[in-house]
Formats: structure tokens, sequence, C-alpha cells
């Protein structure tokens, strides 16, 4: 889907420094699901899981 697409390059170019490796987004009828596969999870977690929350505000 092109949504998907959107989402997965989105993610790409915001965490180019956190070593992903495999984007999924995975879709309900209610909720979108993006997970995210990398060898540095500190990153995108960030302090507190703010990064993460800043990520579901933006997708």
């Amino acid at each position: 889907m092109k949504q998907d697409l959107e989402i997965q390059k989105y993610v790409k170019s915001s965490l180019k420094h956190a070593a992903i490796s495999k984007i999924e987004v995975e879709r309900t009828s209610k909720k979108t699901k993006v997970n995210i596969f990398s060898a540095r999870p500190g990153i995108i977690i960030g302090r507190k899981g703010d990064e993460v929350e800043k990520a579901e505000k933006r997708i």
C-alpha cells in the first residue's frame, strides 16, 4: 500500500543513525502497528520513551 511505503520512508529518513534492518506495517480495521527492527533500539526509544511518543504523533 502507498501509505505503508510512505511510513517506511519516513521512519528510515528520520532514524538514519539507528541501524534499522527491517520495518513492518501491520493493519487492522482500527489500528496501524509499525514494528521497527534495529541494532540500536535505544536511539529509537529515547529517554523515558520520549522519542516513541514523538514518532507516534508524527505518523
